[in-house]
């Protein structure tokens, strides 16, 4: 009875440590990372994933088990750490190495340079974050040799190396005579089938190593001879010609450019090509050009003849190329642009020219995607590498607009492919997935997501339209305000009609605007005004900064007039007013294709109101008859407009120019994206007319141009405006 119990609780303390060990194993632990030296940037498990801070890093929740760690620190090697979590307070130290440098010159400017196998840019060149030890330095020029050098690196110092690329280069000289010793006029030397000048002809830009010179001349056997030549030192060659007095003549036309003709294997020269002395019998002409395809025909040559051959055009060369697929999988199944063609290795040598996708596909591995182009002159070699296959599961990508509405056009690349995806489920390995989404007319949307063995992650990826809808600038036209703080901005432009009393019976204003939309803004523009008898003509420009999503705004304006009117009348003047504006929607605006209610309701400005406070400057004054019993200093010619409103007609008047304060307050009604109604009131303070008007002064001005009182017969304080704006 005891040993049963005994065995039944052993029993059960086995299996609660059982199931208790995954869970432990799974618990966080918090631990200290440092470095050697300090400072390093750590990141966790994989190079890429976000950094966790810079060493040192004290009580770091990690999950208990094997990570990780990778350290960065600028001019030091990038350090790796392997370690197993299992108790709290546990330190890791990383130890980096100080990385150093090389500096690569050469005699050939632009040359690539490749360090260990990886591109390192072009020389003159300094690579720094080099591991200590030994690296091979390699650089490499068109038409030139590579230069390979291994180079020790150590810490903290630089290296150099100084590539010499050009080949070094000796001097070729060729004597020619003939067996009679006198030398033929009309010989020909040739070095590696480029002409040799000079007497004698020579060349001392020849390349170390072994090169052919030819020899020809009429009458004459041709000789090649071999030479082989050594830097800084000069060959001379010696040809002797044996006169040919059986032999012919062979001249080969053809109407390909740049074409190359070879008579029995040696190249012929001359346009068409001749060659002469050519010994009687059976000859090979062999014709090639670039991207043509080559011609050889069989010539019979008579003695003292000329034998003529008309190659023609000559035919174009396949385009067709080489697709190679080789795998390091046994029977590995080889898809050839989504179509499968058998089985690897796999060869086609009439591919048609141009891209090819390649996917080499085996179970349970990992499929190999390549794309290669091909051509006539360009192979397509795959060599699949296959990689065991990691579990797998699904992403399922959607696009909408902003208004939740599908983007069928949308396209998907995962990662850093450049092969574009189609919406939908798309099958990837487990892990995370950097998923962008793209369209015309759409800015791209990037989201990262886990995807888990088995399981369908979900991507709803909303587009921004890009660029300016015809929605956009229906709301920027609906809240164009010609009275208040925000500008028009850059493409819009307004007229306004006003009709008043107290002021001007009428006016017309243009407005335009010149800054992109922005919080800030300018605008400008040219009012005319008038009293029938009298117009004004007026520059002005508002500046303004937009707040809270353009709802308010604050701004300066600033203004310039002049006028003329009958019976020689004059003024100048100019006003300085700070603007004040709340704008608000309003649901009538103008309805346009593609926009939702709530593109409408999100119309701001099209209802604003305005407070504008200013100063307004005025020099008024014309030359008429004075009025009855008024005399002007003595002068009964000169009559200043303010002193013809003044009440009492006896004393001296001098004053020519009014200083006025003023406030305006404008209510402006968007009726659509083109029309707006507006009207307002404008107050001047009363100012005292003592200065200048002498003491028997009863009369006052206070109307906004001293000059317009004879318009409405009367000194107004409050002129009252109203009309509508086209908006365009």
């Amino acid at each position: 009875m005891r040993t049963r119990f005994w065995t039944t609780v052993s029993a059960g303390t086995l299996g609660v440590v059982c199931l208790s060990a995954p869970a432990m194993a799974q618990t966080s632990r918090r631990i200290n990372i440092n470095s050697t030296p300090p400072g390093a940037t750590v990141r966790l498990d994989t190079q890429t994933s976000p950094p966790i801070g810079n060493t040192p890093i004290r009580n770091r929740a990690v999950r208990s088990g094997a990570h990780t760690l990778f350290f960065e620190l600028p001019g030091y090697v990038p350090g790796r750490l392997d370690i197993n979590v299992a108790r709290n307070g546990e330190a890791f130290t990383g130890s980096l190495q100080q990385a150093g440098s090389i500096n690569i010159s050469s005699d050939v400017s632009g040359a690539a340079v490749t360090i260990d196998g990886q591109e390192r840019g072009t020389s003159p060149v300094r690579v720094d974050g080099l591991a200590p030890g030994q690296h091979v330095v390699e650089l490499r020029a068109p038409g030139l040799p590579p230069f390979t050098q291994t180079v020790t690196v150590q810490g903290a110092q630089v290296a150099s190396v100084s590539a010499a690329l050009r080949p070094a280069t000796g001097t070729v000289r060729v004597i020619v005579t003939s067996s009679s010793g006198a030398a033929p006029g009309n010989v020909s030397v040739m070095l590696d089938g480029s002409p040799l000048t000079g007497s004698p002809p020579s060349s001392d830009q020849v390349t170390v190593g072994s090169h052919v010179v030819q020899v020809n001349a009429e009458g004459f056997r041709p000789v090649t001879q071999s030479v082989s030549v050594t830097a800084g030192q000069t060959q001379a060659i010696a040809v002797t010609l044996e006169a040919v007095v059986n032999g012919g003549t062979v001249r080969v036309v053809t109407s390909t450019a740049n074409a190359e003709v070879y008579l029995d294997g040696e190249r012929v020269q001359g346009s068409p090509a001749q060659a002469n002395n050519v010994a009687a019998g059976t000859h090979t002409i062999r014709a090639t050009a670039s991207g043509r395809a080559t011609v050889t025909r069989e010539i019979t040559v008579t003695a003292g003849q000329v034998t003529a051959l008309d190659l023609g055009d000559l035919p174009m060369a396949s385009q067709n190329g080489r697709i190679s697929v080789r795998a390091s999988v046994p029977e590995a199944e080889v898809l050839l642009d989504g179509a499968s063609v058998g089985r690897a290795p796999y060869e086609r040598a009439d591919a048609p020219p141009g891209e090819h996708i390649v996917v080499v596909r085996a179970a349970g591995f990992e499929d190999l995607r390549r794309t290669c182009t091909v051509g006539a002159t360009q192979a397509c070699e795959v060599v699949a590498d296959l990689q065991r296959a990691r579990p797998m599961g699904v992403v399922h990508v959607e696009a909408v607009d902003p208004q939740g509405a599908p983007v069928a056009n949308a396209i998907v690349r995962i990662n850093d492919e450049t092969e574009n995806r189609p919406l939908g489920d798309i099958s990837l390995p487990t892990g995370t997935a950097r998923v962008t989404v793209s369209a015309d007319n759409f800015e791209p949307a990037v989201q990262s997501v886990n995807i888990a063995q088995g399981g369908t992650a979900q991507v709803r990826a909303q587009l921004r339209r890009s660029g300016i809808t015809g929605a956009d600038v229906a709301r920027r036209r609906g809240a164009i305000s010609t009275f208040g703080a925000a500008p028009l901005v850059r493409g819009d432009g307004a007229f306004d009609l006003l009709a008043g009393y107290g002021g001007h019976p009428l006016a017309v204003r243009a407005t335009l605007g010149f800054m992109p939309h922005g919080l800030f803004t300018v605008d400008g523009g040219l009012t005319i005004r008038t009293t029938f008898t009298w117009y004004e003509f007026e520059l002005r420009s508002r500046i303004g900064l937009r707040l809270a999503n353009d709802v308010f705004a604050v701004g300066g304006e600033v203004r310039f007039y002049g006028a003329l009117g009958t019976n020689q009348r004059n003024g100048i003047g100019a006003t300085f007013q700070l603007n004040l504006s709340a704008h608000f929607s309003l649901s009538g605006d103008e309805v346009v294709a593609g926009e939702t209610a709530q593109d409408r309701a999100n119309r701001f400005g099209s209802f604003a109101i305005t407070l504008s406070p200013g100063v307004d400057i005025n020099s008024d004054s014309f030359i008429v008859a004075s009025p009855p019993n008024l005399t002007v200093n003595g002068n009964s010619s000169t009559v200043y407009s303010l002193c013809e409103n003044r009440t009492d007609t006896t004393g001296d008047c001098t004053l020519g120019a009014t200083v006025r304060g003023y406030l305006a307050g404008t209510l402006e009604l968007g009726l659509g994206r083109h029309l707006n109604a507006f009207a307002g009131l404008q107050y001047y303070f009363a100012r005292p007319d003592t200065a200048g008007l002498g003491p028997m002064s009863a009369g006052s001005n206070t109307a906004r141009r001293p000059v317009l009182t004879d318009f409405w017969d009367t000194a107004v304080q409050a002129n009252i405006y109203g009309g509508i704006t086209y908006k365009f």
